[in-house]
C-alpha cells in the first residue's frame, strides 16, 4: 500500500435534522478531498468536538470521500478535527462550518522525519511517553489506526464474515494436532473481548473463572487506547529498513499479569500491520513464562475501514507434579483461540478479503 503524499481538503455541509418532537439530531455531511488534486481521500476520520476536547461523534469517508457525521441530540459542537495517517491532524472551530455555504478543510502531510536504523528510543513510561521523539510520533500513528478499527467495528451498517479457529498444537514444534472452525457473522461488535481498565488494573490480563480455570485477556482497540494502558507501561521505537517497531512493556513495579510486546508500523505509509504480545507474570510454573502468546493483524480495507483482519492466543497447558519437595512441570500442549476475517457487507458491495493461513 502506498501513501499518496498531498494536503488533504474537506467539503463541509451543515443541516439540521428535526423530529416530530423538536429537534433530534445534527447531521453533517461532507467530503475529504486531497487539497493539492482534489482527489477524494477514504479512510479520514471526521470528529466533532465539544467544550472539553471530548469527542463526542465520529465517522470515516468512504471510498469516495464522502461522510455523514450525526450528533446526538443537545449536543453543542465547540469544533471539528480531521484525522488521517500520514497527515498532521487539524482542528478547527465550529464557526468554520456554515448552515447554508460548504466549508473547506485542510490538513497537511505530516510524515515521521526519520533517518538511519536501530534503537532511537527506549525506556519512555507513562506520561513520559508524550512528546517522546519517534516513540511518541509513532504511538499516535498506532493509535489514529486504533481509533479508525474500533470505529469500524461499532458501524452496524457494516457486517462482518468471519471463522473462529480453535487450535491444540505441539509445545515443542507447533505442529497442529486439532482444529476446529465454525462460522460467525459479526455486525457493531468487536472480533474478541478484551478486559476494561478497572479490570487491568485491579486482576490484570489473566483472570481466574469460577472453575478454577485462567482466561487470558486480548488487547483490543479499547484497551490499547485507554490511559491506564499507556499509565502502565513504558514504551521504545526502533526503526528498520521497511518498519516501525514500536516496543512496550508493563512498569517494573507492577506485579500483576500483564502483556509485553510490539506494534508494527509501516515506514512508508505508517499504516498499522501487526501487534504481537506475550503475557507476563503468569500464574504459571516458569515453565510457561514466554509460552502463552498473542498476535493481532490489521488493514485498510478498499473502502476506507480499518480493521482486525486476523487475531490468536495462545495459551500453555501445563500439567504439574511433585517428587517430594520437588515441583515438576511440563507443557502438555498449546490451545489456540483465533479466527478471521474473510469478507466485509458494506450494504451495497462485499469486499472479499481472501482466504490466509495462520501465521
Amino acid at each position: 500500500m502506498r501513501r499518496q503524499r498531498a494536503s488533504t481538503g474537506a467539503v463541509l455541509a451543515a443541516a439540521l435534522m428535526l423530529g416530530g418532537e423538536g429537534l433530534a439530531a445534527q447531521e453533517v455531511r461532507g467530503r475529504v478531498v486531497d487539497g493539492g488534486t482534489d482527489l477524494p481521500v477514504a479512510g479520514a476520520m471526521v470528529v466533532a468536538l465539544d467544550a472539553e476536547g471530548e469527542a463526542r461523534a465520529r465517522t470515516l469517508t468512504d471510498d469516495r470521500g464522502d461522510f455523514v457525521l450525526t450528533l446526538p441530540p443537545a449536543v453543542e459542537v465547540e469544533g471539528y478535527q480531521v484525522v488521517r495517517i500520514g497527515y498532521a491532524s487539524q482542528a478547527y472551530q465550529a464557526n468554520a462550518l456554515s448552515m447554508a455555504e460548504p466549508a473547506v478543510l485542510r490538513i497537511e502531510t505530516s510524515p515521521i522525519e526519520i533517518e538511519g536504523f536501530g534503537v532511537v528510543a527506549e525506556n519512555l513510561c507513562g506520561e513520559a511517553l508524550v512528546g517522546g521523539g519517534l516513540a511518541y510520533e509513532a504511538w499516535l500513528e498506532v493509535r489514529k489506526a486504533l481509533e479508525m478499527t474500533r470505529l469500524t467495528e461499532s458501524d452496524r451498517s457494516l457486517s462482518f464474515d468471519a471463522q473462529m479457529i480453535t487450535r491444540v498444537l505441539d509445545p515443542d514444534d507447533l505442529r497442529e494436532r486439532e482444529r476446529d472452525v465454525s462460522p460467525r457473522r459479526m455486525r457493531g461488535e468487536t472480533p474478541y473481548y478484551s478486559l476494561s481498565e478497572e479490570q487491568m488494573t485491579l486482576a490484570g490480563w489473566i483472570t481466574l473463572d469460577g472453575d478454577g480455570s485462567l482466561r487470558y485477556w486480548a488487547p483490543d482497540a479499547t484497551a490499547l487506547l485507554s490511559r491506564a494502558f499507556q499509565e502502565q507501561h513504558c514504551f521504545g521505537a526502533e526503526l528498520g529498513e521497511t518498519e516501525i517497531v514500536l516496543r512496550f512493556a508493563p512498569n517494573t513495579r507492577r506485579p500483576k499479569p500483564d502483556i509485553q510486546g510490539e506494534v508494527i508500523l509501516d515506514r512508508e505509509s505508517y499504516h498499522l500491520r501487526t501487534l504481537r504480545y506475550e503475557y507476563t507474570s503468569l500464574p504459571l510454573p516458569s515453565e510457561a513464562e514466554g509460552r502463552a502468546t498473542g498476535q493481532v493483524r490489521f488493514a485498510s480495507a478498499p473502502n476506507g475501514s480499518w480493521i482486525v483482519t486476523d487475531w490468536w492466543i495462545r495459551m500453555p497447558v501445563v500439567r504439574e507434579s511433585w517428587r517430594g519437595s520437588v515441583q515438576d512441570a511440563t507443557i502438555l500442549e498449546l490451545r489456540e483461540q483465533g479466527g478471521r476475517v474473510l469478507r466485509i457487507d458494506t450494504g451495497s458491495e462485499i469486499i472479499e478479503l481472501g482466504d490466509r493461513p495462520p501465521a
